[in-house]
């Protein structure tokens, strides 16, 4: 009666674990932008880690996704398959907030003094 569960299932839900984990990490760190703070002298663990959590996330589900859907490129010319098309939508989502994550951490360094 109980049934194994694939591997592929497995990874599938390491997958949009860490996607979904991500996702949240870095609306968390939105919303902590917006509160205002001192500039100078200000302990910016908190932020720090925040968008280091959400860099390791949106990482691991994006090496995740290559591994599953075994896609080395952000694009691929697979014209008619649907399920395809809209994991490289989630894929250039990914990456759009890996980027918005690494320009937050570099910020928050640079502008910190």
């Amino acid at each position: 009666m109980s049934e194994l569960i694939a591997p592929t299932d497995i990874r599938r839900f390491a997958f949009w674990s860490a996607y979904a984990l991500g996702n949240l990490t870095l609306a968390l760190t939105w919303l902590l932008a917006q509160a205002p703070s001192q500039r100078h002298g200000a302990d910016m663990r908190l932020d720090y880690a925040l968008r280091a959590g959400s860099v390791a996330f949106m990482l691991a589900s994006i090496l995740m996704a290559r591994r599953i859907w075994k896609t080395n490129k952000l694009v691929t010319d697979d014209r008619g398959q649907g399920q395809i098309a809209v994991m490289q939508i989630v894929l250039a989502i990914a990456w759009i907030e890996l980027a918005a994550a690494i320009y937050g951490i570099i910020g928050i360094a640079i502008f910190r003094h």
